[in-house]
């Protein structure tokens, strides 16, 4: 016979208190109740009813046990899931955990079932209840996923919303204002270098975006609106400034990001002399106020992968789905994993994050 598992070996040492539940209901402290439901401490229910469904935990007992039909999704969510916010493969988990509990121990099922009922209020029993009728969670679950499906199934036929966008401007504009340093007064050598640099520039982004539907479409219309600069004004400072300056003035070309800009200083033009795996680009937030970074070290403005730019990075940045900020930090997240070979810069992206109860 199959040794039981850990969690059935931990529900099982829990049978003396759902016995005492059972029989002394009123002896029953708080936290034993908490105990015995499985639920997180009074004040953690609290806040993560607070923060996800914008309801007090009072509040949201009484429509469940009372008016269930007007819960939203998340709020059968949360009730359904013990107030616990799982991401997907807990979810699953805490699923098959129970019903390897009723398969296993159905006499201890019974009892703890019991326990449950004598430890609750008539409204939280009421509640409980309510949420497994099949005309609350599961048609709150059918009608929350249908736009979910259907969006799915439009993905597979029609452009993405950001190449629809682009697609339905006039022109079909877009593109970025990219800085970088004026070479009049270089050296021949180095102004060889910076030929080469772009003219690998030119060639990588001539054909993205690609493997998107509509991609081809667009491929000749992107704009790179070239600003050379002096060395005087190559602070990202000064280039702020000149970017508020010409889209303060409309001086943006039609298409053009307004919410962030490319530079492209020597040290990105040494990535690919130097032969990298990944030639990269500083993308600027022009908008970032703050004299120097902030507490988590983001100073308005992220490395991103060449091969990028006209393709996640726009998606994201044109439909101003995520901040940079958010795609800083994943960027940092990526190399907390790749400690061995960190990336140069943000080239592989999971954003927009799914979020709970989706996730």
């Amino acid at each position: 016979m199959a040794e039981p598992s850990d969690d059935i070996k931990a529900w099982a040492s829990m049978e003396s208190l759902y016995d005492k539940a059972i029989h002394s209901p009123s002896e029953i402290t708080q936290k034993e109740k908490h105990a015995i439901m499985e639920w997180p401490s009074l004040e953690q229910m609290e806040e993560t009813s607070q923060k996800y469904v914008g309801e007090s935990l009072q509040d949201l007992i009484h429509t469940a046990a009372n008016d269930p039909l007007a819960l939203t999704y998340p709020e059968c969510c949360l009730i359904k899931d013990e107030f616990h916010i799982f991401g997907a493969l807990d979810a699953v988990k805490y699923s098959n955990d129970r019903r390897k509990r009723m398969i296993e121990r159905q006499d201890l099922w019974n009892k703890w079932q019991q326990a449950r009922a004598a430890v609750l209020s008539p409204d939280e029993l009421k509640a409980l209840k309510n949420i497994r009728q099949p005309d609350v969670y599961l048609a709150k679950l059918e009608a929350h996923a249908e736009p979910l499906c259907e969006a799915a199934e439009r993905s597979r036929t029609h452009p993405p919303d950001w190449v629809q966008r682009i697609l339905n401007r006039e022109g079909k504009a877009w593109g970025y204002v990219i800085y970088r340093p004026s070479i009049i007064q270089e050296e021949e050598g180095t102004k060889e270098a910076w030929k080469a640099c772009w003219d690998y520039f030119d060639k990588l982004s001539s054909d993205h975006p690609f493997m998107v539907i509509g991609g081809e479409e667009i491929q000749d219309s992107k704009i790179i609106d070239f600003v050379d600069y002096e060395p005087e004004m190559g602070g990202v400072d000064q280039l702020r400034k000149d970017f508020l300056d010409r889209r303060g003035k409309g001086r943006l070309k039609p298409g053009v990001l307004a919410n962030v800009f490319i530079t492209m200083p020597t040290e990105c033009r040494d990535t690919y002399l130097r032969e990298d795996r990944y030639a990269w680009a500083w993308a600027i937030d022009p908008d970032w106020s703050l004299l120097g970074p902030d507490a988590d070290g983001y100073d308005g403005r992220v490395k991103v992968m060449w091969a990028q730019l006209f393709n996640k990075f726009y998606d994201l940045m044109s439909t101003k789905k995520v901040t940079l900020k958010e795609i800083w930090e994943e960027f940092h997240e990526v190399n907390e994993k790749l400690s061995d070979r960190p990336l140069p810069g943000w080239g592989f992206s999971k954003l927009p994050k799914v979020v709970w109860p989706d996730n």
